[in-house]
Parts: C-alpha cells; sequence; structure tokens
C-alpha cells in the first residue's frame, strides 16, 4: 500500500470495467442543447449525479432529439454505461423502445411501464 501510494496508483476504470463486465457509469440522456435546461431540469439532473455518487456510480451526459439520436444509438449500443435515465420521455417514445430491444432493463416510474 505505501508503494502504491508513493507512486500515486491510480486504477484505470477502462480496465476495471473490463475486468468486472460493469462500468459503474450511468447514462443520463438530457433534452437537445439547442434550448437551455431550465432550472427545474437542472436540479433535477443535479439530483441524479448526487444518488449516483452515493452509490459510486459516475453519470455520462448524452443529448438526444432531432440530430442527436446517434448519440444516443452509441450510448445504447456500444454499452458505454451500465444504465439509462431518460429524461422527458414522451408517450410513444422511441428511445424507449430501442431500449426494451437492447440488454438494459425497463422501468417507467410513471406506473411501473413501457
Amino acid at each position: 500500500m505505501r508503494v502504491i501510494d508513493d507512486v500515486g496508483y491510480r486504477p484505470n476504470a477502462v480496465a476495471r470495467a473490463l475486468a468486472h463486465g460493469a462500468t459503474r457509469t450511468l447514462g443520463l440522456v438530457i433534452p437537445p442543447l439547442q434550448h437551455r435546461l431550465n432550472s427545474e431540469q437542472l436540479q433535477f439532473v443535479g439530483a441524479v449525479a448526487d444518488a449516483a455518487a452515493d452509490h459510486d456510480y459516475d453519470i455520462l451526459l448524452s443529448p438526444s432529439g432531432g440530430d442527436r439520436e446517434r448519440a444516443f444509438d452509441k450510448l445504447v449500443g456500444e454499452q458505454r454505461v451500465d444504465g439509462i435515465l431518460l429524461m422527458e420521455t414522451r408517450q410513444h417514445d422511441d428511445r424507449a423502445r430501442k431500449l426494451v430491444a437492447s440488454r438494459f432493463s425497463v422501468r417507467d416510474h410513471r406506473a411501473n411501464r413501457i
């Protein structure tokens, strides 16, 4: 442990993710950034970040909508995160359908439905 401290060793997150099969990162899909986030949305983002930190998770923000759908597809398809939270879902949301088709489990906080 002294040598680790002396050389300033820090674990490599990528290597840990490969070894453990988990990134310890959650994706938070936010509305397109051409519209600034309002104070309620920023409070939500902050609350998500605080809750994640309480459980030793990091947050990766990813905009979606419009020309940003490709970023969402990468987030899901490349398994960069252990879980994804969708902010501001629509009644018939293609992003939720993509998550259902992926390896991620899906919960709707409003009524436990997709």
